[in-house]
């Protein structure tokens, strides 16, 4: 059995396309929340890893989840029922364009497919969490930010391009970047990923910045001090 172990929960991974990544608890750890019992909904949940990790990290949050995949639903709805923390989640087979839900979420979060337009593999199921049309996208994004309260806040994880360009579509839109968080894999590699906060009110944004790993390929101290507090055994 495929299972990733954290400090407060694990995570069976044998029938979802995608497993359990780095760019998942790079998001999960990143998430910031002033409401004091917010009503949050991830968006495309895979294994269920980030609402797990957001689960235990607000004791006072609810979660919904989507995952249009079969085999991801069905892995991540019993990752939540074996946690500690799942009756304050829930889950539904769903995309999220097709949502219809009346209540609006205080916060809307997503590791989202960011291969637009790009290559794919021979694997149907792993096309699906990984690729995306560019106007496919688009309307995954619209569709996120139709379920956000008026002061509700979008976070996101994606590649420094597809971030750059979702920055000015979102601007355009009135939409404003609240922060930003760039991942370096390494200090001699550029950012690789990037976290970004997304509301409707017209803020003054924050960043900041870090290293995953140092050039020998153990954990940077950036990285253990971001996300190390998230794994089974100490880094």
């Amino acid at each position: 059995m495929s299972v990733f172990h954290f400090r407060d929960f694990s995570v069976v991974q044998e029938q979802s396309p995608l497993k359990v990544g780095t760019d998942a608890l790079l998001l999960g750890a990143s998430v910031q929340i002033a409401s004091e019992k917010p009503h949050i909904l991830d968006v495309g949940t895979g294994t269920g890893v980030i609402a797990l990790i957001l689960a235990s990290r607000f004791a006072n949050a609810t979660i919904e989840a989507l995952e249009p995949n079969l085999q991801a639903f069905t892995e991540a709805q019993s990752n939540f029922l074996a946690s500690d923390f799942y009756a304050r989640l829930s889950i539904k087979q769903a995309r999220v364009e097709n949502f219809e839900t009346p209540q609006k979420f205080d916060l809307v979060v997503s590791n989202p497919p960011y291969f637009i337009d790009d290559l794919k593999s021979n694997k149907e199921s792993l096309n699906d969490a990984k690729h995306l049309s560019k106007d496919t996208f688009n309307r995954f994004l619209q569709a996120c930010l139709h379920l956000l309260s008026p002061e509700g806040v979008l976070w996101l994880i994606l590649p420094k391009d597809i971030a750059l360009h979702t920055m000015e579509d979102f601007w355009q839109k009135g939409i404003f970047l609240q922060q930003k968080i760039r991942f370096h894999s390494n200090s001699k590699k550029q950012d690789v990923r990037w976290v970004l906060a997304f509301s409707r009110a017209e803020l003054v944004s924050k960043e900041a910045e870090f290293v995953i790993r140092n050039l020998d390929g153990t954990y940077h101290q950036d990285y253990i001090g971001h996300v190390g507090y998230l794994h089974a055994k100490a880094l």
